[in-house]
C-alpha cells in the first residue's frame, strides 16, 4: 500500500512539473516507465508482449499526451488508460473518469491488432486513435479519427461508452470495424456544439446516438452501420426541442435480406428536426415490439428516405418538400403521417395492417399528398372487422395507383369542405370503402367496385372508369350536375351489367337518380355528363333529332339539316375504325321510320365527324330530300373508345330514323336518279294517294297543306333547278 501512494505521489510530482507520464503494468506491478515533455512523442516503450497487462499515461491540465506508439506481440488484451492518475483500473463504459491533460495527439496500437483496450479522457483529440476496442471515451471534442478494430466481446462493444461534450468535428471519424458502437452523447447545449464528423460501425451496429445541438455531416461522410441502427435523437441546443439533422444515415451497409433475422439492418428510432440528406435502410423498425412505434419522428424532411424492405415504424413528421419522399421496397405496415403536405410515398408491395389491429394511414393533417404508388394491394387485417386503411390529404392528392386490389377509404378534404383527387388508377377491385374529393381527372378501376365513390363534380373531360361491373353508389353533390363521364364493364368481361346507382344533384329539381346501366335520363338533364357500360349503345334520347325508340321519327327542318346535320350521342366515348370510311349508310325510310326492303343506301356516303368523345356530326354531301331516312351503322366501323382492353370492340349495332321536312328535292322516289320521269309519275301517283314505300308525303313544299297547287307548282320549279 505504502508504495502504491509513493508511486502515485510521484506521478503528480510530475504532473506539477508539465511532464506526461507513462506507468507499465508487468506482472501484476505497476511502475514508472518514464516521462516526457507536454507534446512529445511516446514512441519507445518496449514491446508489449502478454506479461505487460496496463499502460497509463497522464499529464497536467495543460498538458498534451503523446502522440502514443504501441508495438509488441500479444495474445491477451491489453488496457491503455489515457485518463486521471486516480484511474487505475478499466472503468465502465459510462463511468465518469478524470481527465489525462488537455489533448491526447494520438494514439497508434495498429501493431498490435485488436489486442488492446482503451480508455481515454482528455479534453480533445487531435491525432488518430487506432486501438482494438474502446471501453470510454470522454473529450470535449473530436477531431481525428478514432477506429476500434476489434469485435464485440460478451460485456462489451467495439466502442462502448462515448461522451463528447462539444463536438465532433468535420475532419473527424468515429468508427468500429468489426464491432458495434454502443452508446454516443454530444454536446451539452452550447452554441456551435453538434456532430460534425462521421460515425461508422462496418462490423455491427450503432445502438444509440444522442447529439444535443446540430447534426452537419458533409459527403462522403454520414452515419452508417452494417447491423442496423437502435437510436439517433437530435436536440436543439437549449434541449427543449429537437434539433436539425442533413446527414447520409445508412443503416444497412451489410445489405442484409429475407427475414432470418429482422433486426439486422434495420432503423428503430430517428428524432430530429429538419431532416436533410439521405436516409437508406433496410427496414423501420425490427417488428419485434408488436404494436407500432414511432420510428422516425421529425420537422420538415428534405431527405429521401429509403427502405429497403418494410415500414414497420411509424413516421411522424411536420411534412416533406422536394426532393423529400419515402421509397419502400416491400410493405407498409405502420401509419405515414404529416401535418403538412406529403411529396411522395413510394410501396413496392403492399399496405397493410401487420400488428395487433392497429390501423394504418398515410395521412396529411392540413396538407396535400403529391403521389402515392402501391406496387402490390392495400387491405386491412382480415381478423379486424372494423378496421380500414385510410388515405386522407385535406388539400387533395395529385396521383394514387394501386396495382392490385384495395381496400381502403381515401379522404381528399375535411369536414368543411372536399378537395381535388388528380388521378387515381386500381390495378384490381375495390371492396367497400370510400373515395371522396371535390372532383377527379380521372379514376379508373380495372376490376369491380362496391364501395361508394362521392365528388363534388366530374368535370367536362373526366371520367369514372370501372373494367367490370361497379354495385357501390356514384353521388355526384354539385347542383351543377355531372359533366364527365361514368362508365363500366370496360374490360368486356361482364355478359350483364347491373351497374350501382348514380346520383346526380340538380339545381331546381332536386337529385337524378337511378340503379341501371343505361341512364333514363337526357344528358343535358345531368349537367351535359352520362354514365353508361361497355359495350357503348346509341341513346335515341340524346341525339338529333331526338326519338323516344318506339315513336315517330324525329324531325328536323331542311334548313337545320344542312347547317347542323344529325347529331348521334353514345353512352360513352366513341371512335370511328378509319378515317377515311363513314361507319354509318343512308337508306330511305317508309313513314314509320323502318328501313324499306331492297332499297339501295343512298348513293353519296354520309359524311361523320367527332364532335367530341361521345358524339358524332353526321352531314351529307347533297341536300336530303324532305321523308324518312334511317341512319344504319356499318359493322365494325364505329368502335368503342377508351377501354381497358387491347382488342378494338365495336358499337352496339343500330339504326337512326329521322324525318326531314320542308321542300322536296327532285329525285322524289329517292331511287338515286334525280329528276326522271319515274319521280314525276311517282310525284302524281302520290298525290293521288298511291305513295311508294320511299316517297315522302304530298306536301312537297311543307306549308302544311297536303297535295295543293303550290305544292305541284314547287315540285316543277325544283325538276327545273330553281328553288322550291
Amino acid at each position: 500500500m505504502r508504495a502504491l501512494v509513493g508511486l502515485w505521489a510521484l506521478a503528480m510530482v510530475g504532473a506539477a512539473q508539465g511532464d506526461v507520464t507513462v506507468l507499465l503494468t508487468r506482472q501484476g506491478s505497476e511502475t514508472v516507465y518514464r516521462t516526457y515533455a507536454s507534446g512529445a512523442p511516446i514512441a519507445d516503450l518496449p514491446a508489449l508482449d502478454d506479461s505487460y497487462t496496463r499502460v497509463r499515461a497522464f499529464g497536467a491540465a495543460q498538458d498534451v499526451i503523446g502522440p502514443i506508439t504501441l508495438a509488441g506481440t500479444r495474445s491477451t488484451m491489453l488496457d491503455v488508460l489515457v485518463a486521471a492518475p486516480a484511474v487505475t483500473a478499466m472503468p465502465n463504459a459510462l463511468a465518469e473518469i478524470g481527465r489525462a491533460g488537455s489533448s491526447l495527439a494520438g494514439l497508434d496500437a495498429s501493431a498490435l491488432g485488436t489486442r488492446v483496450r482503451a480508455a481515454i479522457a482528455v479534453s480533445t483529440i487531435t491525432g488518430a486513435v487506432d486501438v482494438g476496442l474502446v471501453r470510454r471515451l470522454d473529450a470535449d471534442s473530436v477531431d481525428a479519427s478514432v477506429t476500434a478494430r476489434a469485435s464485440n466481446n460478451q460485456s462489451e462493444q467495439a466502442i462502448d461508452g462515448v461522451t463528447i461534450r462539444r463536438r465532433i468535428g468535420p475532419n473527424a471519424r468515429l468508427l468500429a470495424i468489426s464491432g458495434t458502437i454502443g452508446s454516443v452523447a454530444v454536446g451539452q447545449g452550447l452554441e456551435g456544439d453538434g456532430l460534425f464528423g462521421a460515425v461508422e460501425s462496418t462490423g455491427g451496429k450503432i445502438l444509440s446516438l444522442e447529439v444535443s445541438g446540430e447534426i452537419r455531416i458533409a459527403a462522403p461522410g454520414g452515419i452508417r452501420a452494417r447491423d442496423g441502427i437502435d437510436l439517433i435523437r437530435c436536440t436543439s441546443l437549449d434541449e427543449t426541442g429537437l434539433g436539425a439533422v442533413n446527414a447520409l444515415i445508412d443503416t444497412n451497409t451489410g445489405q442484409h435480406a429475407g427475414f432470418h433475422d429482422p433486426r439486422l439492418g434495420a432503423l428503430i428510432q430517428l428524432e430530429c428536426d429538419t431532416l436533410s440528406g439521405h436516409v437508406r435502410t433496410r427496414s423501420l423498425d425490427d417488428g419485434l415490439g408488436g404494436l407500432q412505434r414511432t420510428t422516425i419522428r421529425a420537422g420538415m424532411v428534405f431527405a429521401v428516405i429509403e427502405i429497403a424492405e418494410s415500414a414497420r415504424g411509424r413516421v411522424e413528421v411536420a411534412g416533406f418538400e422536394a426532393p423529400g419522399r419515402i421509397d419502400i421496397g416491400e410493405d407498409l405496415g405502420a401509419s405515414i403521417r404529416a401535418e403538412r403536405d406529403i411529396t411522395s410515398v413510394t410501396v413496392g408491395r403492399n399496405i397493410e395492417e401487420l400488428f395487433f389491429c392497429v390501423p394504418v394511414e398515410v395521412s396529411s393533417a392540413t396538407g396535400a399528398i403529391g403521389s402515392l404508388t402501391v406496387g402490390g394491394y392495400i387491405h386491412a387485417n382480415s381478423a379486424c372487422d372494423a378496421s380500414i386503411i385510410l388515405v386522407r390529404a385535406p388539400r387533395g392528392i395529385g396521383s394514387f395507383t394501386v396495382a392490385g386490389d384495395m381496400v381502403c377509404a381515401v379522404e381528399c378534404g375535411d369536414t368543411s369542405e372536399r378537395a381535388p383527387l388528380g388521378t387515381m388508377t386500381i390495378g384490381g377491385n375495390c371492396y367497400g370503402g370510400f373515395i371522396e374529393a371535390s372532383r377527379v381527372e380521372s379514376l379508373d378501376i380495372q376490376g369491380w367496385m362496391d364501395g361508394a365513390i362521392h365528388l363534388d363534380v366530374l368535370p367536362e373531360g373526366s371520367m369514372v372508369r370501372t373494367g367490370q361491373d361497379r354495385s357501390g353508389p356514384v353521388v355526384i353533390h354539385d347542383p351543377q350536375g355531372l359533366h364527365g363521364l361514368i362508365i363500366s364493364n370496360t374490360r368486356l368481361e361482364t355478359p350483364t351489367v347491373s351497374s350501382g346507382p348514380v346520383l346526380v344533384a340538380r339545381d331546381g329539381v332536386g337529385w337524378r337518380a337511378w340503379n341501371a346501366p343505361e341512364c333514363p335520363f337526357r344528358s343535358q338533364d345531368l349537367g351535359g355528363g352520362m354514365a353508361g357500360a361497355a359495350p357503348f349503345s346509341l341513346r335515341l334520347i340524346d341525339s338529333v333529332p331526338a326519338s323516344c325508340g318506339t315513336c315517330s321519327p324525329g324531325v328536323i327542318a331542311h334548313d337545320e339539316l344542312e347547317e347542323h346535320g344529325v347529331m348521334l350521342s353514345f353512352s360513352g366515348p366513341v371512335r370511328k375504325a378509319a378515317e377515311a370510311l363513314s361507319p354509318v349508310q343512308l337508306f330511305p325510310a317508309d313513314s314509320t321510320g323502318q328501313l324499306v326492303a331492297g332499297t339501295p343506301a343512298w348513293a353519296t356516303p354520309p359524311q361523320v365527324q367527332e364532335v367530341d368523345a361521345r358524339t358524332l356530326r353526321v352531314s351529307f354531301q347533297s341536300p336530303l330530300p324532305a321523308g324518312n331516312w334511317v341512319l344504319v351503322s356499318r359493322p365494325g366501323m364505329l368502335l368503342c373508345d377508351r377501354l381497358m382492353v387491347a382488342e378494338e370492340h365495336a358499337v352496339t349495332p343500330f339504326t337512326f330514323s329521322f324525318r326531314v321536312t320542308g321542300c322536296g328535292g327532285a329525285d322524289y322516289n329517292r331511287d338515286g336518279d334525280i329528276g326522271t320521269d319515274a319521280d314525276i309519275e311517282a310525284f302524281f301517283a302520290c298525290l293521288g294517294g298511291r305513295c311508294c314505300p320511299a316517297c315522302p308525303e304530298s306536301d312537297f313544299n311543307g306549308d302544311g297543306d297536303i297535295g295543293t297547287d303550290a305544292d305541284i307548282e314547287s315540285f316543277f320549279r325544283v325538276l327545273g333547278g330553281s328553288p322550291c
